[in-house]
């Protein structure tokens, strides 16, 4: 994209009797890293440059700014305390900004910073992205670069030209109508036979004929060499522990299963069968149970604490002091979602007192696919 840089560009005003000419810029530049804006105000006058540096305009009103700062859309304002509401502006050659002609302004089209329009006879340039916002009404989307000027006298009548060359031929007009059609004429004589024509491209193919009979059947081929054996498929069995131990005093009249022993745990794939094997003894110690009786069913829950599922519920009794009871739930199993599971023997005690004369427990889990 071709760059251009603004060259100095001055605004003045005047309204109804002639008013003192606004603050103008005659340098806006930067020069040695610096930025040099200097021009001529009202004698003695305070000169702000864009309402954030104040300098004195000397008796002359000379006035000249050197600082260390750059405007972001490289467009410079200078006013005085003698002249309110009357600005200079002025472009900073060699500012760095590039800008891109677009033309004359256009609602429906999209602009970006840095692009130069006319308007109305004025020209601005972006300081924002914009799209339908009319320049001489946006100042925050665009900056007032160059005012359109007065409109000028009519300039005198000049000379009639010499007569120009003759142009060339024009082109033929349109077709005219046709005429009647002319009186018959007589006819003519009959003509010698002409020769005979070509031959005619062939006709489409008829419809396909009925299908024959069924010819005999062939002989029966070879028989074919066996295959190889096929590789042992894999086992049925994913996993499988087991443990053993001794059972804890079981509290009286408990209301809810309490897993009693289990395996370490175990890795079940999405959708493999968990199957349980468990069983233990239990008895009563000193004295002899009144009522009730021994829950016992297999279990698993997630590891470490999640929700018990109890599978198979039977019923044991415990008759009389020192009675051990073998309680067992065997062959047990259920489909599971993927997971890490806790598997063993949970029990019910629904006696009115502690079952303390207990013995072992033993438990296996196998999971298959």
């Amino acid at each position: 994209m071709r760059r251009l840089f603004l060259a100095v560009i001055l605004s003045a005003s005047a309204s109804g009797a002639a008013l003192a000419a606004p603050p103008s810029i005659t340098t806006a530049n930067v020069s040695g890293g610096r930025l040099v804006v200097s021009g001529t105000a009202a004698p003695n006058s305070t000169v702000r440059l864009d309402g954030a540096f104040s300098v004195r305009a000397g008796a002359n009103g000379a006035y000249s700014f050197s600082l260390t700062y750059m405007p972001d859309d490289c467009v410079v304002d200078v006013a005085t305390t003698a002249q309110p509401g009357q600005i200079g502006r002025a472009v900073v050659a060699n500012c760095g900004a590039a800008v891109r002609y677009r033309g004359a302004w256009a609602s429906a089209a999209s602009y970006q910073a840095g692009d130069v329009v006319f308007q109305g006879g004025s020209s601005y340039r972006a300081a924002l992205p914009s799209r339908g916002r009319n320049p001489a009404s946006s100042p925050a989307q665009w900056k007032l670069l160059a005012a359109r000027g007065a409109v000028g006298p009519a300039g005198a009548t000049g000379p009639a030209g010499p007569a120009g060359a003759t142009g060339p031929a024009g082109p033929a007009g349109p077709q005219g109508e046709t005429g009647p059609a002319g009186v018959a004429g007589a006819a003519g004589a009959t003509g010698a036979l002409g020769p005979a024509g070509a031959t005619g491209p062939a006709g489409p193919a008829g419809p396909t004929g009925p299908a024959g009979p069924q010819g005999p059947a062939g002989t029966a081929g070879a028989t074919g060499a066996t295959g190889a054996t096929g590789a042992q498929g894999p086992s049925g069995i994913v996993a499988a522990s087991s443990k053993e131990g001794v059972l804890p005093t079981l509290a009286a009249s408990e209301g809810l299963y309490v897993m009693r022993g289990s395996v370490d745990p175990i890795t079940v794939p999405d959708g493999a069968r968990l199957l349980i094997n468990a069983g233990g003894a239990v008895g009563a110690g000193s004295t002899p149970p009144s009522s009730g009786s021994i829950k016992a069913a297999a279990c698993f829950r997630l590891s470490p604490s999640g929700t018990l599922f109890v599978l198979g519920d039977l019923n044991y009794a415990v008759r009389s002091t020192g009675d051990r009871v073998a309680v067992y739930s065997t062959g047990v199993s259920g489909v599971l979602g993927g997971g890490t599971y806790d598997a063993g023997l949970c029990l019910r005690n629904i006696h009115n007192q502690a079952l303390d004369n207990n013995d072992y427990f033993a438990v296996s889990v196998v999971v298959l696919r």
